[in-house]
């Protein structure tokens, strides 16, 4: 039986075989065209966490000094921040708009002197950050914002309320380069010196970069329905956790030595593909009739973390369930590869800095991402929507969860 994939890469076949094409121009004019369509002050890297990386090398903090964070992020980015010698603090999210009220930033950067806040949008529920950052500006933090989640696949055309952007083209993010980021800046010494210790990484090597074309092309290959059962089967077969196998060939970095390994520059061949990409707006259009359709099947009957969020991108449709294991399975053997793991996220909980996170730690242990793509129907959708009402129980949110 086919299984509807819970990964869609957004790349065309063109794009993959551009990165096997001769280069002909140098680094620092594709550098320069990777970072023509973003505003200006953009800075092109091989990661976000690359990118973040040299921010937090930048502002050089005081050993042991804190950065708040959203409580929901990217395990590397806590992990970064730890490898500078700091402390995360987290700062719990509300589970309808997927981010904190101002007051509880506040109260986190004045409790823990944080000099600096990192606001990670999920799920491509983008926040609305103004009142996050005169909060910042009055508290003198730095106000950052990952919006690997929240890109759609066309650059802003001005610059937001924080201090840095930073955007996404990993293998699973709209408009993919298959890697690769782009960290923006309000300040231009800020994106200059940011942007001078992100120029002394060695760049990675070209044959890195067509290996990791050719993992994605097999991924690619592999994504229709039937192509994808037969490979769950056989990895079950195997005796392999199909959740961490396919999530593991999706991320970036693994491996104890996480800081060698992404202080490195883009290759040429990125840059250019970046270049590409940018240039052209992506179709997100897909996405939004996807959770558009379900929100509409799905009704009141299972919590959409991020339903009251001012900007709806649907990177991934996520939802709340009682057992999620279980709900995973039983989708599953009704033909949809509704996940636990489609993402690296983590809730940054207890041994950090900050106040206690329960909606944070609630999302995670409760989560159920349903997969969406550009061809599935809407008969599909509904077919997926009334699976899961049938297999799995509606999360009951305790009376002392209650979102911010």
């Amino acid at each position: 039986m086919g299984l509807l994939p819970r990964l869609h890469l957004d790349i065309g076949w063109a794009e993959i075989a551009s990165i096997f094409a001769p280069l002909v121009s140098s680094r620092a004019e594709l550098h320069a065209r990777a970072a023509d369509p973003w505003p200006a002050h953009a800075v092109p890297a091989l990661s976000v966490r690359t990118a973040f990386d040299a921010v937090l090398t930048s502002l050089a903090l005081p050993q042991g000094s804190v950065v708040a964070m959203s409580a929901i992020t990217i395990q590397n980015m806590a992990d970064v921040v730890r490898a500078h010698g700091l402390k995360p603090a987290p700062v719990d999210i509300g589970l309808a708009s997927l981010a904190p009220e101002a007051s509880a930033v506040d109260r986190v950067l004045a409790s823990t002197g944080a000099a600096a806040y990192v606001h990670a949008h999920l799920y491509g529920a983008r926040a609305d950050l103004h009142d996050v950052a005169a909060v910042c500006r009055a508290r003198g933090a730095v106000l950052i914002e990952d919006c690997a989640q929240g890109y759609t696949g066309a650059p802003p055309r001005t610059v937001s309320q924080a201090d840095v952007s930073l955007y996404s083209f990993g293998p699973i993010k709209a408009q993919t380069c298959l890697s690769g980021a782009v960290a923006i800046f309000r300040d231009e010494a800020r994106a200059q010196n940011a942007g001078a210790i992100l120029a002394a990484h060695p760049p990675m090597p070209e044959h890195w970069f067509r290996v990791r074309a050719m993992k994605y092309a097999a991924l690619k290959l592999l994504s229709a329905p039937t192509l994808y059962g037969l490979a769950v089967a056989a990895m079950r077969a195997r005796g392999l956790d199909p959740d961490k196998a396919i999530g593991g060939a999706a991320r970036g970095f693994s491996g104890a030595d996480l800081m060698a390994a992404l202080r490195r520059a883009p290759p040429r061949s990125l840059l250019r593909l970046m270049a590409r990409r940018t240039s052209e707006r992506g179709d997100a259009s897909w996405r939004t009739r996807c959770g558009a359709i379900l929100d509409d099947a799905l009704g009141a009957a299972f919590e959409r973390p991020g339903r009251a969020a001012p900007i709806q991108a649907y990177w991934l449709y996520p939802v709340l369930v009682e057992d999620a294991a279980a709900a995973s399975a039983a989708m599953r053997a009704a033909g949809f590869d509704a996940t636990r793991g489609a993402t690296s996220l983590r809730a940054i909980t207890e041994g950090d800095a900050g106040a206690p996170t329960p909606n944070a730690a609630a999302l995670i242990e409760h989560v159920l991402y349903l997969p969406i793509g550009p061809a599935i129907s809407a008969q599909t959708l509904e077919r997926m929507a009334n699976a899961l009402r049938q297999n799995a129980r509606p999360w009951a949110r305790p009376p002392e969860k209650i979102a911010a």
